[in-house]
């Protein structure tokens, strides 16, 4: 028996429609129709995406903030909010539901 655990399979889907950004230290992060994808700005290269596949509740990403007090990076999308804990590097999801 197998049974399914996060990173296994990653999918990527079409990242081309930008929704958002945010400045962060080191990274810009994109939000996109298919998740947020992060780009090195000073050694320029993308980074892998965070999709459905690395933890997001969903990939089309509304909004994008990166708070630099915390060091979180919040998304906000069809089925809530994300963020990703830094200590943690575990995304956590609030559903709407939750929300209110």
């Amino acid at each position: 028996m197998r049974i399914y655990e996060l990173g296994d399979w990653i999918t990527y889907k079409n990242c081309n429609h930008i929704t958002s950004f945010t400045e962060a230290n080191e990274f810009i992060y994109f939000g996109t129709s298919g998740g947020i994808v992060p780009y090195h700005r000073y050694q320029r290269y993308w980074g892998e995406p965070h999709t459905v596949s690395t933890g997001l509740a969903d990939d089309y990403i509304s909004a994008v903030y990166y708070d630099h007090a915390t060091g979180f990076l919040w998304a906000a999308h069809r089925a809530g909010v994300s963020f990703l804990n830094p200590t943690a590097e575990k995304w956590e999801n609030s559903n709407r539901t939750s929300l209110s």
